[in-house]
């Protein structure tokens, strides 16, 4: 199957948005049904470009994807969003007036995938549209709950609060290397990485903007997911799929255990192949193989 992966600039609320569309429909398909991505934080949609490719290869389904304000460069001509507009209210707000306007007016059945911070995002998308067009809401490394406290947000809360601006400056000091120079430093810290996420790193996340707003974000996350918000999931149990991972340490395996404890009507996975958080470096592949199976069984 032929594979077209391109991506997009969008206006939502009167700030530069980037889209990333996989694949197309054909006439074939009596139904029109779209993987609708929500990615973690940093939230540029290179990430996802190999895993959604591959998941659009096992499925046949296209697959979208809408990276978070401000985490991507926009082009010239366009201005770049203060971090302030960049925040998690911010974000859920963005994906939902994109979702009315630009995707539930042309499917049939959206199946929503969440990772890390995403899944955050997807609780609140279904509980702010009410539509049966959003079918699933698949939800991958899932940071719900207790970020704070986990082992990497226990790291992580100290240097957000304390020692935000050193990511603006640390990312402003490598924006005036010699590109081969940050592509080599890239190269050797994300060796097995795939080429996509490679670019994505070079290209957006070791910038200044990008370094401001990802760093804003991730402080209100450690502020605000805090306690689960099982009247959500509750709401929306029969669209909700977990994925948990063994080696995750922003929701360790007691997360998932006390999940499966309050929730035994929902479909809770835990990774059998050690995926790590960030999959979509070094897992992509396989991990889109699951998730068209999973998608099989809806």
């Amino acid at each position: 199957m032929e594979v077209s992966t391109f991506y997009e600039w969008v206006n939502v609320e009167g700030l530069p948005v980037n889209v990333m569309k996989c694949g197309d429909w054909t006439s074939s398909q009596k139904e029109k049904s779209l993987f609708f991505i929500v990615p973690g934080n940093p939230g540029s949609m290179g990430f996802y470009e190999t895993f959604a490719e591959s998941l659009f290869e096992e499925s046949g389904i296209p697959v979208w994807g809408m990276a978070h304000t401000g985490h991507m460069v926009a082009p010239r001509g366009f201005n770049p969003p203060t971090a302030e507009k960049c925040g998690l209210a911010d974000q859920i707000r963005h994906k939902i007036a994109f979702l009315k306007t630009q995707v539930l007016p042309n499917v049939d059945k959206v199946y929503l995938i969440g990772h890390s911070i995403g899944c955050y995002i997807i609780l609140h998308i279904l509980d702010g549209i009410n539509d049966k067009k959003l079918e699933r809401g698949i939800m991958l490394f899932p940071t719900i709950e207790r970020m704070a406290a986990s082992p990497k947000g226990a790291r992580m809360t100290p240097l957000l609060k304390n020692f935000r601006s050193a990511f603006y400056y640390f990312a402003l000091g490598l924006s005036f290397l010699p590109y081969f120079v940050r592509k080599a430093v890239v190269d050797c810290l994300f060796l097995a990485c795939n080429e996509p996420s490679k670019n994505t790193l070079l290209c957006d996340i070791i910038t200044p903007q990008v370094a401001d707003c990802s760093s804003y974000m991730g402080l209100e996350e450690m502020m605000l997911v805090d306690k689960r918000d099982d009247d959500l999931i509750k709401e929306h149990s029969s669209k909700l799929h977990f994925y948990y991972g063994t080696v995750d340490h922003w929701c360790p395996v007691s997360y998932y255990e006390d999940m499966m404890n309050d929730f035994s009507n929902i479909d809770i996975r835990l990774c059998k192949n050690k995926f790590k958080h960030a999959f979509v470096l070094r897992e992509a592949e396989p991990m889109a193989t699951i998730v068209a199976d999973m998608a099989k069984s809806f």
